[in-house]
């Protein structure tokens, strides 16, 4: 994780970076749960994550420019998409 820099997912891996110690062992019970709620590089939860934080905010903590132009219209036809495909 953080290989692109930013990356707002880092507090997901946070079972992973002491697992060094001895002590590591004792999360892995909690694994598959973890997986399950979609904390992965490919889950849910870190999707959610990336949906919400991305585009970076413009200079000033304003809105990026591009956000209504070019985000906003593709993540519209993709739920769109996404839901025509689930309700078949």
């Amino acid at each position: 994780h953080g290989e692109f820099g930013w990356d707002p997912a880092s507090w997901l891996y946070v079972l992973q970076e002491w697992t060094w110690e001895w002590y590591g062992w004792l999360t892995v019970p909690l694994v598959p749960f973890w997986h399950y709620a979609g904390a992965s590089d490919t889950g849910c939860l870190f999707a959610i994550l990336w949906w919400c934080k991305f585009p970076d905010a413009g200079p000033g903590g304003k809105c990026d420019k591009q956000f209504y132009k070019k985000w906003l219209p593709v993540r519209v036809k993709y739920v769109m998409w996404t839901t025509f495909l689930w309700s078949c």
